[in-house]
């Protein structure tokens, strides 16, 4: 499950810089307005983005299976999640100890699956 995060966090990064402008950005230091406007005018000319149009179809084919993936990869941890919760449940139900299943009544925020409570003990 930790090398699923850790793949789903890797391609969360490779896709976000993918999709968004470069991160890297110039700071110029102006002394007047004008000076300013000026360095913003050269700044907009030099620079050239592609429009969304221009981007080839192999990249538009290869970044939409890697969402793909990336779904596939989140919804995969989230079932394992659920499975290592309901395996974790049942090996504390086989433990030694007194346990009961809560009614109804007793519940806080009654939910579909079964809540147990153990008596509080002692930790030595």
């Amino acid at each position: 499950m930790q090398s699923e995060r850790k793949k789903i966090e890797k391609l969360t990064a490779v896709l976000h810089s993918v999709e968004n402008h470069p991160s890297n950005r110039h700071i110029y230091y102006a002394e007047d307005r004008e000076e300013a406007r000026e360095l913003q005018s050269q700044a907009s000319e030099s620079r050239v983005t592609p429009p969304s149009g221009d981007i080839p179809d192999l990249i538009k084919r290869k970044t939409v299976a890697s969402y793909r993936e990336l779904e596939a990869r989140k919804s995969r941890v989230n079932k394992l999640k659920k499975l290592y919760m309901e395996m974790s449940l049942k090996k504390e139900l086989q433990k030694k100890g007194p346990k009961w299943k809560l009614r109804e009544d007793e519940l806080v925020c009654p939910t579909s699956k079964p809540v147990y409570k153990w008596r509080s003990e002692r930790k030595w």
